[in-house]
């Protein structure tokens, strides 16, 4: 299931399980900072400070091709990563076969 509210303390894995496998980022913003999260990215947003928070969605028409190409290689270098942990993964685990098998 894509979007919903889940409860970050709390999830409820069996309408989210693939939760675990998120990876979480902490930021804290000082005054005159901003964040940006992509569209479809889950957040959860706390004040730690008295503050006023502005949340707007905007995306130039002119600035999308930028921001596409920048998302993409995202997903990109993620999958790249990915496929690197499997091999080194799959080789370990070929080695220490290798290891406890007696000699011929």
């Amino acid at each position: 299931e894509t979007g919903g509210c889940v409860d970050v303390r709390e999830p409820d894995r069996c309408k989210f399980p693939t939760f675990d496998r998120a990876t979480p980022y902490e930021v804290i913003l000082h005054p005159g900072d901003l964040l940006l999260v992509p569209a479809g990215w889950a957040h959860l947003v706390e004040c730690v400070d008295d503050c006023i928070s502005l949340t707007h969605n905007f995306l130039p028409k002119d600035n999308f091709p930028a921001v596409r190409a920048c998302l993409l290689a995202n997903r990109l270098g993620k999958a790249v990563q990915d496929r690197t942990r499997k091999q080194k993964e799959e080789r370990d685990a070929e080695e220490q076969g290798e290891r406890s098998q007696p000699p011929a």
